[in-house]
């Protein structure tokens, strides 16, 4: 039932709908109403640790303590690629429907098992009997429903809620036109059923995702944890619901501002380092991890010649300087005639998106050409993009697992997100094979192919890759960062 996160081996594709976020801040979000304090007498909940500046370790089980924004989310579904801290604790805290195991593959999550119908177009999930939450409640199908369905409210600016556009009616709730998700019902207590509009195989890798982790929302307005670790009466005190675990507890040190104290201090054992921190004296390992997130700039301009010269002008290294914690990037050549456009509009949200875009009106500019910056709120510029007003505009190439729907959306030509229109139209018969085959290696094979002919076309041009600093404190050994943004906690020990 706990979850085992692994990196989704597949190829990634551009998010248009990603730059909602405003920016690609690695610690943003915020959150549900409150956190659920269960009271003493609740069984899940031990006594209870005395704090004094970290918790009691008891026999080899370790305390592992974490540095998070003050005001961090609890809400799973901000648990994007790069909110790391967000995504680092829905991990921990949430649970999905499904899980990844150590290999990457599908496993049981909350749910014990799953079938799926002939046409792959309905997919019903088994939760076990007397299935319960980080409060000893029990978790019922209708409160699964009622957690998918809060995330397709998020609306099509949101990174989540974008993901499931193949689930019937998502889209109606996504765009504010319906309450509730007509393809996801509570068949009974423990019988959840998901209809699709279209066959997408990669359902149950998505529902894996620490940002579609379980959140059970209470009529008091508390949340319920489904996940490794529940709240104790400390509210930044969380503890294991597994006496096998060699984490015990996770301790939170909330910071406001400068993380840089606390990682200096000795305070933590995780932590994430901005960009441009001097990293040289720090205590402990010091970790640069690569997302699994790319800049890039759509071209959506009908003549693939124009497309083609207008990405050549962007420079990706003067464009990565531009924007915090982003490396440049090679970006392959293109080949074919090439003839600058004589105007464009380049739209960006306001934030660290629209001040790389800015770089590049200019880059444009001294290439000769007309541009013009048009700056606007996420979801102003979400509505522009996906109308297909936008025609030139930063977007995040985002993938791994939590965006494993995300990485398709090229193939879903016409979809409420689709970024390129009608561009890409030789796209289809590999949108088949990646919604349709049950092999992972086609499928994944498939992406790669769709992800050349993007490039080939003009219509993205890459620039930069997003990189997270962490700080690993010397006090314990066998931390490690994931690939995905998780924490693996399994091998912690005191050093």
């Amino acid at each position: 039932m706990r979850r085992s996160v692994a990196v989704v081996t597949l190829a990634v594709a551009v998010v248009a709908n990603a730059c909602g976020a405003e920016r690609p801040a690695l610690e943003s979000g915020s959150g549900l109403p409150r956190v659920a304090v269960p009271g003493a007498s609740d069984s899940s909940v031990s006594d209870g640790p005395s704090v004094s500046g970290s918790v009691g370790q008891q026999s080899d089980r370790v305390t592992v303590r974490l540095a998070v924004p003050a005001g961090w989310s609890f809400d799973p579904a901000d648990a994007g690629p790069a909110s790391i801290s967000n995504r680092v604790m829905a991990d921990l805290l949430f649970e999905g429907l499904t899980s990844l195991d150590g290999s990457g593959s599908v496993a049981p999550g909350l749910a014990q098992r799953w079938d799926v119908s002939p046409d792959r177009l309905e997919w019903t999930f088994v939760l076990p009997a007397g299935l319960k939450d980080g409060e000893g409640r029990w978790i019922s199908a209708a409160d699964i429903a009622a957690s998918l369905n809060r995330i397709a409210t998020r609306g099509s600016a949101d990174q989540a809620a974008t993901a499931l556009t193949a689930v019937s009616g998502w889209v109606d709730v996504m765009s504010g036109r319906r309450e509730a998700v007509s393809g996801i019902k509570a068949v009974d207590e423990t019988t959840i059923r998901i209809n699709l509009d279209r066959p997408f195989e990669l359902l149950p890798e998505v529902l894996a995702s620490p940002a579609f982790g379980i959140s059970i929302e209470r009529p008091d307005g508390s949340i319920g944890t489904t996940g490794s670790f529940v709240p104790t009466a400390e509210p930044t005190i969380f503890r294991s619901v597994s006496s096998d675990s060699a984490v015990e507890f996770v301790q939170l040190e909330e910071y406001d501002g400068d993380v840089m104290p606390v990682v200096t201090g000795g305070l933590v054992d995780w932590a994430v380092v901005p960009p441009g921190e001097l990293i040289d004296d720090l205590p402990g390992d010091v970790i640069r991890e690569p997302l699994d997130m790319r800049l890039g700039f759509v071209v959506r301009l009908p003549d693939r010649s124009q497309r083609v010269a207008l990405g050549a002008l962007l420079d990706p290294v003067v464009l990565a300087g531009s924007v915090p914690g982003l490396s440049a990037l090679a970006s392959p050549v293109v080949e074919g005639p090439s003839a600058l456009p004589g105007q464009v509009v380049v739209d960006a949200p306001e934030g660290r998106l629209g001040d790389a875009a800015a770089v590049a009106v200019e880059q444009m500019r001294l290439g000769g050409v007309d541009a013009d910056l048009r700056t606007s709120t996420a979801a102003e510029f979400a509505k522009r993009v996906v109308s297909g007003d936008a025609q030139v505009f930063p977007a995040m190439v985002v993938g791994g697992t939590g965006i494993a729907g995300a990485t398709l959306r090229f193939f879903a030509q016409g979809g409420v997100d689709d970024p390129v229109g009608s561009y890409l139209a030789d796209r289809s018969s590999l949108g088949e094979t990646i919604a349709t085959s049950k092999d992972p290696v086609e499928r994944a094979a498939a992406v790669k192919s769709l992800e050349k002919m993007v490039l080939d076309s003009g219509l993205v041009k890459l620039v930069g890759r997003w990189e997270v600093t962490v700080a690993i404190g010397p006090r314990l050994t066998g931390l490690r960062q994931r690939a995905d943004g998780t924490l693996d906690l399994t091998r912690a020990a005191l050093a």
